[in-house]
Formats: C-alpha cells, structure tokens, sequence
C-alpha cells in the first residue's frame, strides 16, 4: 500500500504544498526554523520510503523514490529562494510570500527552480514542432558564454542575459542594435525579419502558453552590476552565488538524516547542524560517505530536473 502512495506521488503537488507552507510560517517564524522545516518535511517523505518500501540496505547509499527523485534539489532551492534568504530585503519577501500563497500547483517549482536557454544557438536547431523551447541548460556560471545570449525564466519573470562579448551580428538580430551598450533597458520583445528572431520570439510565446502568464521580461547586461546581480541570484546551482560548502552541507544533512532514522540513530536538530555539522556523532570529514561529491550529485540532480 505505502510503495504505491510513492509510486503515484505527484512531485508538482508536493512540492507546492511545502512552498505555501514555508511562506505561511515566515510571518510568524525564524528563517532558519522555516528552513529546518522544509528540510525536515523533505527528510521524512525520504526516510520513510527508504524504511518501508526500499530493498536496498546499502548504509551508505542514497535511495530516493522515482516520483520524488527531485525533492531534494527542489527543497534546497527553497531554502536559498527569495522568500528564505537571510540578506533579502522585507519587501521582495513579503511580495513573494503574498504571491506563494495563490500560486497555482504546475508554477511553484518553476518558480523555486527556473528554467534557462541558450537563446544564441536557437537558429542552429533543427525545426520541429514538437520541442518549441530547446532543452534548458544548467543553472550556473560555468555554462555562460561571454558571447552568448540567455534566457532565463521562472513562470513570472523572463531575463535576458546579453554577454559582453556577443557577436554583433546577434544583437542585430536579435535586438537590431551593434552593441549591447545599444540595447534600451525598457526592453520591448520585438520580432525581425531573421531566423534567430522569429525562433525566440516562438520559445517566449510557447513559455507564455505553457505557464499561462505573460512574462515580464527584463533585460541583464554583463557588466550593469544591477542587471547582472538579478540574473546572478537565480543561478542556484552556481558556487558563485551560493558557496559550495553550503549546497553539500544541506544535501549531506538531508541524506545522513533519512540514514539515521532509518537505522535507528535519530534525527539531529538544529538548523546550524546544516552548516556546520556540530551535533554530537557528526562526521569530522563528511565526504568521507559514499555521498563523495556534491557537484556529482548537485549536477545529477539538476540534470535530472533538465530532462
């Protein structure tokens, strides 16, 4: 019976039932506690799978259920949202958790975790009908070029990130100017006489289909420090933004977890435990687990999430 509760698991509305509940505690509750929380909900829909339904018994090993494989990345972009971050500001959070609390099932992950494409190889791609919107590419640094052009949105808002180096045949175009410099920044989404215009102007329409929302689109130029630090805060897999260390420990805590209440340990409290493990028992050396590597298991997931 519980194997087949997980099995039919529906990720959207599981996820968007912790969302509203996160943002309907932050009134009234500690960031870190509301982040505790999540995590917390997050380790026991894992726990109690791996106890009751999982066969493997590998200590070790990191068993998540199909339906809910993404949970963990899901519930850590949460917790470095805008909702939940310590250095945002009351406004942007009192916004977001009004708007959390109506939000509709299908656009709270894309809301947690954006969607991102590379708007300058959309005229190299093969015409079919069927995949409008190319596949989205990883949500970090590393993947920008500095020529490149991206395109990135969360079911609300769409950035247009424009490197510094984009060919000007681009931004001709795309945006019909030579330089970024050119660009106004009141962008208005116009379609030109080209290829490469007409495929980006068909990816915004079909996003704006699929979400059932508009999009505003704001422009973020490389090197507008404003522009630029709005599209760096959305790059959740990026070690520039969040640290490295961080973004292990909270993946780290939500698999040691799910292990200690399976076999029996407990489960450490504290949201400081997450950032620094300083609960008694914890690992001096926590890579030192089958759980080796958080870029593996962060770009695993993230690739999991691209599919």
């Amino acid at each position: 019976m519980l194997s087949n509760l997980f099995r039919s698991a529906d990720l959207d509305s599981q996820f968007a039932c912790m969302l509203k509940q996160a943002a309907n505690e932050i009134p009234t509750k500690a960031l870190s506690l509301v982040k505790e929380q999540a995590i917390s909900s997050c380790i026991t829909a894992l726990s109690s799978y791996r106890k009751f339904c999982a066969t493997v018994t590998s200590a070790g090993q990191l068993i998540l259920p199909e339906a809910l494989k993404l949970l963990p990345l899901y519930t850590l972009a949460l917790t470095k949202g805008v909702g939940l971050r310590s250095d945002g500001r009351i406004d942007d959070r009192s916004f977001w958790i009004n708007h959390v609390s109506s939000l509709s099932t299908p656009l709270a992950i894309p809301l947690i975790y954006p969607r991102m494409i590379a708007v300058h190889d959309l005229d190299t791609k093969e015409d079919n009908e069927e995949t409008v919107v190319p596949s989205p590419i990883p949500l970090t640094s590393e993947d920008l070029r500095d020529d490149g052009v991206y395109f990135l949105e969360n079911g609300d808002d769409g950035l247009i990130y424009v490197g510094e180096s984009v060919n000007s045949d681009i931004l001709m175009k795309l945006f019909n100017v030579p330089s970024a410099a050119d660009i106004p920044s009141q962008y208005v989404l116009e379609k030109y006489d080209n290829q490469l215009s007409k495929k980006f102007n068909d990816v915004v329409n079909e996003i704006r289909r699929q979400r059932s929302s508009y999009l505003r689109l704001k422009l973020c130029k490389r090197g507008d420090p404003t522009g630029e630090l709005t599209f760096e805060v959305t790059l959740l897999d990026d070690e520039i933004t969040f640290p490295k260390t961080d973004q292990f420990r909270t993946l780290f805590y939500l698999l040691r977890n799910v292990v200690l209440i399976v076999y029996g340990g407990g489960q450490d409290s504290g949201w400081a435990l997450v950032h620094g493990f300083s609960g008694s028992g914890s690992p001096s050396n926590p890579r030192q687990t089958e759980l080796t590597s958080h870029s593996c298991l962060l770009r695993f997931m993230s690739s999991k999430a691209l599919d």
